[in-house]
């Protein structure tokens, strides 16, 4: 008898204990953030939590003792058992199906994207599988909207490519098959200036001059077209490169080009930057020339070069005291063949300040003018984002 006691006792500790362990398990699964699903070694269900409600739609009471494919969309079943029943030969605590896309089924037969964590549990009726499903309709759609993007992306880039390839064959056609004509309206032109002037009256050896500058301007816009086309498809080579040196260098090759003008240059030593030194010496070259253009007219003519520090970067100015600008205008300056000053006044093409803008916005800087009727300009320039 006092055997008998002791084993009872020991088996009601035993079943004691294992009923606050199934209610331990309960109430974790429960309280689970996601949805949980336990299945017996054939693959019913034995225990679900209000997750499970929830993301199936389904009434738990429904679901108990129901296999577990009934929450799998009909295309999917085929070979589930056969998995099923190789993970509880040989289970181990991992992700369901690495690599591919899993869906299941509501009760309502809508499908959605889930991603499922499997692991075992061994109990007196057997081992149960434990299954942790979280619903990833959000992750699949910002997914599927990604390679969306990318496709897009990848096809815009297919555009640029051959729009670039029909750019270079553009400027390959303008470079050469309309330079052939200009060189002959100006050569013939020339020619008649030189060896029949005699034979024209005043009027028309104007009108064969105005041919020959109207050539001329042609030829020096198209160079300026070209410039600004090969400026998008540049390839930026970044180093530290001294701007003031440059701008040294750019002044004296204007004072040689243009000996008559007299200005004094004021340059900032040692300003550098990181940036691309032949795209940086076109905007050199177009701001300065500006300068030197502008000022023409300007006694004690004066050009400024400089930087300063502002919010972490480097921003450099080009400053004279020229014709300036009046700001009302100051967002046309840097569109293509925008003019705020007659060609009469002072010659140019119009596409300078783009180029100068386009090189800017490749370094993923900005660019800004200040000015003043008869009080000069100011441009400002960054050269980083």
């Amino acid at each position: 008898d006092q055997l008998n006691a002791s084993l009872d006792n020991r088996l009601q500790t035993h079943n004691a204990a294992f009923e606050r362990a199934a209610h331990t398990v309960e109430a974790i699964v429960e309280f689970a953030p996601d949805a949980m699903i336990i299945i017996d070694a054939e693959g019913r269900i034995v225990m679900v939590n209000s997750q499970v409600e929830a993301a199936f739609g389904f009434n738990r009471d429904a679901l108990i003792g129901q296999p577990v494919e009934t929450l799998i969309p009909e295309r999917f079943r085929g070979h589930h058992d056969q998995y099923r029943n190789a993970y509880v030969q040989a289970p181990v605590a991992r992700a369901m199906g690495e690599g591919r896309k899993l869906f299941a089924r509501r009760q309502d037969g809508s499908e959605f994207p889930v991603s499922i964590a499997l692991n075992a549990l061994d109990t007196q009726e057997g081992r149960w599988v434990i299954c942790v499903i979280r619903d990833v309709t959000e992750t699949y759609r910002n997914a599927t909207a990604l390679q969306d993007a990318l496709a897009q992306a990848a096809e815009s880039n297919r555009a640029l490519q051959l729009s670039n390839r029909e750019l270079e064959s553009f400027s390959y056609s303008v470079s050469h098959d309309l330079r052939a004509p200009l060189r002959s309206v100006d050569g013939f032109s020339n020619i008649l200036l030189k060896n029949y002037a005699d034979r024209l009256d005043e009027q028309g050896c104007n009108f064969l001059q105005r041919m020959r500058a109207a050539s001329q301007r042609m030829s020096q816009l198209i160079d300026d077209m070209l410039v600004l086309s090969r400026i998008s498809r540049a390839e930026l080579n970044k180093e530290r490169i001294d701007l003031s040196a440059l701008v040294e260098t750019a002044v004296a090759q204007l004072r040689e080009s243009f000996p008559e003008h007299t200005i004094e240059a004021v340059i900032q030593p040692g300003v550098t930057v990181e940036a691309d030194r032949r795209l940086v010496r076109i905007v050199l070259d177009n701001l300065l020339g500006n300068t030197w253009k502008f000022t023409g007219k300007t006694p004690d003519a004066r050009v400024e070069f400089g930087g300063e520090m502002r919010n972490g970067h480097m921003e450099c100015f080009v400053r004279d005291n020229g014709a300036g600008f009046d700001m009302a205008y100051a967002d046309k300056l840097f569109g293509a063949f925008q003019r705020l000053h007659s060609a009469n006044e002072f010659p140019g093409s119009g596409i300078g300040l783009a180029t100068v803008m386009r090189v800017i916005h490749k370094h993923g800087g900005e660019v800004r003018a200040e000015g003043a009727v008869g009080q000069g300009a100011t441009f400002w320039f960054t050269l980083q984002p």
